[in-house]
C-alpha cells in the first residue's frame, strides 16, 4: 500500500494532519519529506524537539525521508455558543477537553494561540488543567465576557494535624491526602522540605466533600509565587521538564525539593524567574556548593509505553537508589539527585553529556552500554568527577583512568581471592574435580588456575571423568576415612544434577555429616527447591560478587519499604536490582559525606544486604575497584552463612 504524502504549511498545526488508525488507537501521522530535519519539523509543527521524540523514540536515532510520525489524537475539540456577561448576542467558542498530560501551555501551543489569551479565557487554568475539564481554546468574545466553562473550584476548609511516621515522604503524605506538596508546605512554612524528620507534626489541609468529584480525589492547587504550576506527563523526567520550560535540571529540583521522580499526573512547580537569569556553569558551581550530587544516567526507557524487562530493571535499581537517598536525607548535608534517560542510543548518551549540570556531580553512574561508559568516563577524566561503572563487568578502564570506579572485582582478582580461601580452607579435606566427557565447561578456566596453585603449593588432589551421569561406582575409590571436596568443571543446571547424585547417594551412608563438601558458584545462587536442598545437604562452599538472601529480614524490609512506595513488589531477579540500587545509594552517599567525593583521601567500605563495596586504588595512575567478594556457605542445618573476603 502507497503511503501518502502530506505536506504541513508553517501556519498548520498538528491537529491539521489526517489520521490513521494503529493497532486500534487513532493517531495524527506525517510522512516525512526529503532533507527535512528535526529542526524543521519542530519549527513547522510549532513543538519542542523533546514532544517530537517523546511521540517518537526512533527518531533518536535519525529521520528518514518516508519515516511515518505519529502524534495523540483528540476528538474532543467543540464549538459552541455561549452567552456574554451583559450582552444579548452569542457567538462561536471553541472549546476542548482536557486530556490525560495536557498542560496550559501545551495546549496552548496546539492550538496557535498565546498562553496568556489561553488563561485569560480560562482564569482558573492558571492553576492547572486536569483531564477531563472543558477550556475555552478560542473566541470572538472579550475574555473578560467569557463565563467559566466547566470548573470546580476546589474549597480549603480549616486545617488538621498529621505527626509524619517511619519513612513517610511529603510526597507520599500528598498523594494519601489527595493534595501536593505545595499545600503542605504553604501550611507549615517553618518545615524544611529536605531535612525533616519522622515524628515532626504538621498541619493538613480539610477538603469540603462537595468540593470533589464523586469517586475522584481531585488534588488542591497551591499558589506558587513567580512560579506555574506543570503538570507532568506520562514518562516526563528532570532533564525533559527543564529543558522544555529554559531552565536547568538543579532549578527544577530546588523548586520541587521533595519529587524524587516525575510521575504521570504530578504537579511540578516551573521557577519562572529562574528561567531569565540563564545558568553557567561557573554559577551551577556556586549553587550547588557543599551539595552531595549524585548522576544516574541509565537506559530508563521512559518514553516507550512497553519497556523492556532489562529497561525495567534498570528502573526498579533507580526505585531502589532512592530508597537509600530518603534513609540518608538528614545525613547534614544536602542531598541532589540527577537523573538522565540514556534512551539505550549512543545518541541519548551524548545529549546527557551536554548539560551544564552534569559538571556540578561528585559522582556519576555510567550507563550499560561499554561504548557510553568510555565516553562518560573521558568526560569524568576531563572534569574530575568519578564515574562508577556498575553493569559494564568486563571493562579494563580502571587501569588507565584515575576517576573510573569499577564496582565488579575483575574476574582474575576474583578468582585469585576465591582460591586463596579454598586453599586456606581445605585443611584435612582432598580435592575432587568431577568433569563430565561430553559436558559443558564454562569454570574450566577457574579449575586451571586451582589446579595450578594446588600443584605449586604440593597439595594431592584427583580428577574424576565420567560419561553420563556420576556413579556410586565411580566414587569407589574414595576412602571411607577421608574427607573430600568436589568442584565440579560447570556451573550448568543440568551439569549440577548429573554431577551430584551419585554423591547425595553415598553421603546417606557416612558416619558423620562432615565427609564431603561441595564449591561452587555464582551461578547457583539461583538454585531453588530440591536443588537448594541438595547445596545444603552437600554443605556447599560458592564465592560470589553479591548474595540474595531472599528470605533475609533486610531484603524483606526493603521490598516492604519498595511496595509501600510504588505499589508494587521488586522482580525476583538474581542480583535483585531494586536492593542493588539501595545498597549503591547507602555506599555513595555516606561515602560522599566522608570525603566529599576525593576517594583517594578516604573511602569507606561498606557491607551491604546485598552487595558491598571496598575500592582501593588499582594501579598507579589508574582508577578504582571494588574489592569486595563473599563465600556463601549452605550448611547442612539449612542456615546460610554470609562471609566477606
Amino acid at each position: 500500500m502507497m503511503a501518502a504524502s502530506v505536506a504541513v504549511s508553517a501556519a498548520e498545526s498538528i491537529t491539521d494532519l489526517p489520521t490513521k488508525t494503529v493497532n486500534g488507537k487513532t493517531y495524527y501521522y506525517y510522512e516525512v519529506q526529503p532533507k527535512e530535519s528535526v529542526y524543521s519539523l519542530c519549527r513547522r509543527f510549532n513543538i519542542s524537539k523533546e514532544e517530537l521524540l517523546r511521540y517518537n523514540p526512533s527518531v533518536s536515532d535519525g529521520l528518514k525521508a518516508g519515516q511515518d510520525l505519529l502524534f495523540p489524537y483528540s476528538t474532543s475539540v467543540n464549538e459552541s455558543s455561549v452567552t456574554t456577561s451583559g450582552v444579548n448576542t452569542t457567538a462561536s467558542v471553541r472549546t476542548y477537553e482536557v486530556q490525560k498530560g495536557d498542560t496550559g501551555y501545551g495546549i496552548s501551543r496546539k492550538f496557535n494561540i498565546s498562553l496568556d489569551d489561553f488563561y485569560a479565557w480560562n482564569p482558573d487554568a492558571k492553576d492547572g488543567v486536569r483531564t477531563g475539564q472543558t477550556v475555552v481554546v478560542s473566541s470572538s468574545v472579550p475574555a473578560s465576557s467569557i463565563q467559566a466553562v466547566n470548573t470546580t473550584p476546589m474549597v480549603a476548609n480549616g486545617t488538621r494535624t498529621h505527626v509524619i511516621g517511619d519513612h513517610e515522604t511529603l510526597y507520599k503524605i500528598a498523594q494519601d491526602n489527595g493534595i501536593t506538596v505545595g499545600d503542605i508546605l504553604a501550611l507549615n512554612p517553618s518545615l524544611d522540605a529536605a531535612y525533616y524528620q519522622s515524628g515532626t507534626t504538621i498541619l493538613l489541609p480539610s477538603v469540603q466533600d462537595n468540593a470533589l468529584d464523586a469517586g475522584t480525589s481531585m488534588p488542591l492547587t497551591s499558589v506558587i509565587p513567580n512560579g506555574n504550576i506543570y503538570i507532568a506527563k506520562e514518562y516526563d523526567t528532570f532533564y525533559s521538564v527543564a529543558t522544555s520550560h529554559g531552565i536547568s535540571v538543579e532549578q527544577l529540583q530546588a523548586a520541587n525539593p521533595n519529587v524524587d521522580m516525575i510521575q504521570a499526573g504530578m504537579e511540578i512547580i516551573i521557577p519562572q524567574a529562574c528561567a531569565e537569569q540563564g545558568t553557567t556553569p561557573e554559577l551551577l558551581a556556586k549553587e550547588t556548593g557543599d551539595t552531595l550530587t549524585v548522576a544516574i544516567a541509565l537506559p530508563l526507557m521512559l518514553s516507550q509505553q512497553q519497556r523492556t524487562k532489562q529497561a525495567q530493571l534498570y528502573l526498579e535499581f533507580y526505585k531502589g537508589f532512592l530508597l537509600a537517598v530518603d534513609s540518608l536525607r538528614n545525613i547534614g548535608k544536602p542531598l541532589r539527585i540527577l537523573t538522565y534517560d540514556t534512551q539505550g542510543s549512543m545518541l541519548g548518551a551524548s545529549q546527557v553529556l551536554t548539560d551544564p549540570m552534569l559538571a556540578t556531580a561528585k559522582v556519576i553512574i555510567a550507563p550499560e552500554q561499554p561504548d557510553q561508559l568510555t565516553m562518560f568516563a573521558d568526560y569524568g577524566r576531563r572534569n574530575n568527577i568519578n564515574v562508577l561503572n556498575l553493569f559494564v563487568v568486563k571493562n579494563d578502564a580502571y587501569l588507565s583512568n584515575p576517576n573510573v570506579m569499577h564496582a565488579n572485582i575483575p574476574h582474575d582478582a576474583m578468582y585469585s581471592k576465591a582460591i586463596d580461601y579454598f586453599v586456606a580452607n581445605a585443611y584435612g579435606y582432598t580435592p575432587v574435580i568431577l568433569s563430565r566427557n561430553e559436558g559443558a565447561r564454562d569454570k574450566q578456566e577457574f579449575v586451571d588456575k586451582l589446579k595450578a596453585r594446588l600443584q605449586s603449593d604440593g597439595k594431592e588432589y584427583l580428577e574424576i571423568n565420567y560419561t553420563g551421569e556420576l556413579t556410586p561406582a565411580q566414587l569407589a575409590q574414595l576412602e571411607p576415612a577421608r574427607g573430600y571436596v568436589f568442584i565440579p568443571v560447570s556451573s550448568k543446571h543440568d551439569e549440577f544434577t548429573k554431577a551430584t547424585a551419585a554423591i547425595l547417594e553415598l553421603n546417606k551412608e557416612n558416619t558423620y555429616n562432615d565427609r564431603f563438601r561441595l564449591w561452587g558458584y555464582p551461578e547457583w545462587l539461583t538454585f531453588r527447591g530440591d536443588l537448594l536442598t541438595n547445596m545444603h545437604d552437600l554443605n556447599t562452599y560458592i564465592f560470589s560478587r553479591f548474595y540474595t538472601g531472599v528470605d533475609d529480614y533486610a531484603t524483606k524490609e526493603i521490598d516492604g519499604r519498595f511496595t509501600e512506595w510504588y505499589g508494587g513488589k521488586m522482580a525476583a531477579a538474581v542480583p535483585n536490582q531494586g536492593v542493588f540500587g539501595f545498597d549503591t545509594g547507602m555506599f555513595l552517599i555516606k561515602a560522599l559525606n566522608a570525603n566529599d567525593g576525593d576517594f583517594s583521601r578516604f573511602t569507606p567500605s561498606y557491607d551491604g544486604v546485598q552487595n558491598g563495596f571496598n575500592f582501593i586504588n588499582a594501579a598507579p595512575g589508574g582508577g578504582w575497584i571494588n574489592d569486595e567478594m563473599y563465600i556463601i556457605h549452605y550448611t547442612p542445618a539449612k542456615t546460610v552463612n554470609k562471609m566477606g573476603l
